[in-house]
């Protein structure tokens, strides 16, 4: 039996970046939408961050039910993100580009930002939203 009819797909997503105090989509001055593109969390480039994560904390010596630190699992948390993440258009709330040229360095300063939870969340719930990621 084929089952993969009900995959979630691998397609990038363009989440488009919500103004927390307005609720609006941001733009910039032209009008165009700020955004991030995402990948699925079960996407095959997670699943290979997850892998490495895997190894990493065996290597180690951090298994066997010894727990990682806060500062090693928010970092675990922004390079998921990274993972994941592939373009974007960052702007502020004044419509001003940021940044349009995505690269992982950049992301993993943008959400290793603790005052960007906002738009760290908005990322992360948005490639955990299954619906994003299916074909109409």
């Amino acid at each position: 039996m084929n089952f993969d009819r009900l995959a979630i797909g691998e397609k990038a997503f363009r989440l488009e970046i919500i103004n927390p105090k307005t609720g609006d989509v941001m733009r910039c001055k032209e009008g165009k939408p700020a955004f991030v593109d995402i990948h699925p969390i079960e996407s095959e480039a997670a699943d290979k961050w997850r892998r490495l994560a895997f190894e990493r904390a065996n290597r180690s010596g951090r298994g066997a039910g010894k727990k990682a630190s806060y500062d090693e699992s928010q970092a675990s948390n922004v390079e998921l993100l990274v993972s994941i993440s592939s373009g974007w258009r960052i702007v502020d709330f004044d419509g001003n580009v940021i940044d349009e040229d995505y690269t992982p360095a950049k992301a993993r300063e943008l959400y290793g930002n603790t005052r960007m939870g906002w738009l760290t969340r908005q990322v992360s719930e948005g490639a955990s939203e299954e619906a994003n990621f299916i074909a109409a």
